[in-house]
């Protein structure tokens, strides 16, 4: 990940696969990984990120192609569509912000004294995508959200008035922000992976014809 990073504050290209593992079979795409949410935050200048689905490489290189193994060589004359998304740029000092005053504002935290606690309330109890969260999650992973892992990050001081220490705070926010960068690819691709198996389906039936 260093490494990645080095290469886009160089002005590189980085080409990754979000997903983190391969998936064949003909399910919506599965909840992304934060690494690339995280170069993107972490990066100097915030870069921008130009998703491609492809569909057809199933059928080059199948899992299960023969007891479970792949085939000892692609297989020929497969299609293969690859579609390109528009761009996506992020205002990532934005996005510090947001997910400052989010972390903020789910602690229920409070100034007094130059201390912060955090104060239990009702309204925090139902926490995840129930919070005054400003970037709601696509309907498809809302369950798997990881801005609901965000909040768990108070599941410490739940117990009683505690104090909320500021590395708390600061990992709610970054799990926010990386939530956020994340849902947003999310559904960039899901969009163009559809799109992907739509054209390679016609291109398929036209072949037959």
């Amino acid at each position: 990940m260093s490494e990645a990073l080095n290469r886009i504050n160089e002005g590189d290209w980085i080409h990754t696969f979000p997903e983190g593992k391969v998936c064949q079979e003909p399910s919506p795409l599965r909840r992304l990984k934060w690494g690339t949410a995280s170069l993107i935050a972490r990066a100097a200048v915030s870069p921008i990120v130009l998703p491609i689905a492809h569909s057809g490489f199933e059928k080059v290189l199948p899992e299960n192609y023969w007891h479970g193994q792949r085939p000892l060589v692609p297989l020929w004359m497969k299609h293969i569509s690859i579609v390109v998304g528009e761009p996506i740029q992020f205002d990532v000092p934005g996005l510090k912000q947001a997910a400052h005053d989010w972390a903020r504002a789910s602690a229920g935290l409070d100034d007094t004294n130059g201390k912060l606690f955090f104060s239990m309330s009702d309204k925090l109890v139902g926490h995840g995508s129930t919070m005054n969260n400003p970037h709601p999650l696509p309907f498809g992973i809302r369950n798997s959200s990881h801005c609901q892992q965000a909040a768990k990050t108070f599941d410490g001081v739940r117990s009683g008035h505690q104090e909320v220490s500021e590395p708390v705070l600061e990992e709610a926010a970054w799990r926010w922000m990386y939530t956020h960068i994340t849902e947003r690819i999310w559904v960039a691709l899901q969009d163009l992976v559809w799109k992907a198996k739509t054209l390679n389906e016609s291109r398929c039936k036209e072949q037959i014809h």
